[in-house]
């Protein structure tokens, strides 16, 4: 198939980071329009501007420590390196360019360059569902941190105001990881089935039975 340069420049990206992530044993999934694409186009879909991926959550983990292994050209971007980065998911981008399709600026003003988005995947039994959301709407709304950023965070908004001054007295990175723990958590149990991964908005889950979710399989 044809592609534009842009496209062009991801799949390079993509396929260091195939290597990295095959020499590390880390195993990640295509999502969205970059998984309609490789099994309906064997590329991207004709008109699409972007990769996207999903890890589980302890290989997001792994990334996060593992960031001085990558090339030397490419940086994972995340709340845990990069604190004023407020998005719902994280990115992996090309430190060597500019060149995309729009501007991607993050507050701090910095433009993203080629870079590829990665959502992250949790695990947790479907009774647990509500308590979970709760918690992954404040954790987004707290990361967002320049206003209250989605309808439902109305729903909660006394447990967010509450670690909202938390964050004033015990700092902000205290607050956030209170609140990761409290995401991870909820893979403890031994009777989890749903895997749920927050995306594009910062209340927009998609939700897959824990079964779909095997060992990778490669597309073309």
């Amino acid at each position: 198939m044809s592609l534009n340069n842009y496209q062009r420049y991801l799949l390079d990206l993509m396929k260091r980071l195939d290597v990295f992530f095959r020499e590390n044993g880390l195993d990640y999934y295509l999502l969205g329009g970059s998984l309609i694409g490789a099994l309906r186009h064997e590329g991207f879909i004709p008109w699409d501007d972007d990769m996207d991926i999903m890890v589980t959550r302890d290989v997001y983990e792994q990334l996060v420590e593992m960031e001085d292994r990558l090339p030397y050209d490419i940086e994972f971007v995340c709340f845990e390196n990069t604190p004023e980065f407020c998005k719902p998911y994280r990115m992996f981008s090309l430190k060597t360019d500019t060149c995309t399709p729009y501007n991607r600026f993050f507050w701090g003003g910095r433009c993203m360059g080629t870079a590829i988005d990665v959502f992250v995947m949790d695990d947790m039994n479907s009774e647990d569902f509500d308590e979970f959301f709760k918690t992954l709407v404040i954790h987004q709304d707290v990361i967002y941190k320049i206003k209250l950023s989605s309808e439902k965070i109305i729903d909660y908004k006394d447990e967010y105001f509450s670690y909202k001054d938390r964050e004033k007295t015990e700092g902000r990175s205290v607050v956030i990881k209170e609140l990761r723990d409290r995401l991870k958590s909820f893979a403890d149990r031994d009777d989890c089935d749903k895997r749920v991964v927050t995306t594009w908005s910062r209340s927009n889950l998609r939700q897959y039975s824990i079964d779909w979710v095997q060992k990778p399989k490669y597309a073309k």
